[in-house]
């Protein structure tokens, strides 16, 4: 439990120095067909400004982005991921 507790710490620091949101939202989904089956996480980085576009914030911000399909480009993506790529082993989250 402790290395999961590391990692989120790990991948958190990540998005925060890469993206500077103003928040990070963490999701644990634990189930399919209202039934226990998986762990699922989901970290989501939000920035204050979305509040004018969106009503609710948290699991409903993640909803209300995807009904209209606000989803960044592969380019980045891609960019995103090479960042992190480079940086997350690096940061002391201590």
């Amino acid at each position: 439990m402790r290395e999961l507790g590391l990692l989120l710490r790990s991948v958190t620091a990540t998005i925060w120095v890469i993206l500077k949101p103003d928040q990070i939202y963490i999701y644990l989904w634990s189930h399919a067909g209202l039934k226990p089956r998986y762990l699922h996480f989901a970290i989501q980085p939000s920035w204050n400004n979305l509040k004018r576009k969106y009503q609710h914030p948290g699991t409903f911000l993640q909803v209300d982005t995807f009904k209209v399909n606000l989803l960044p480009s592969n380019k980045k993506i891609e960019t995103f991921c090479k960042k992190a790529k480079g940086l997350i082993g690096s940061l002391d989250c201590n």
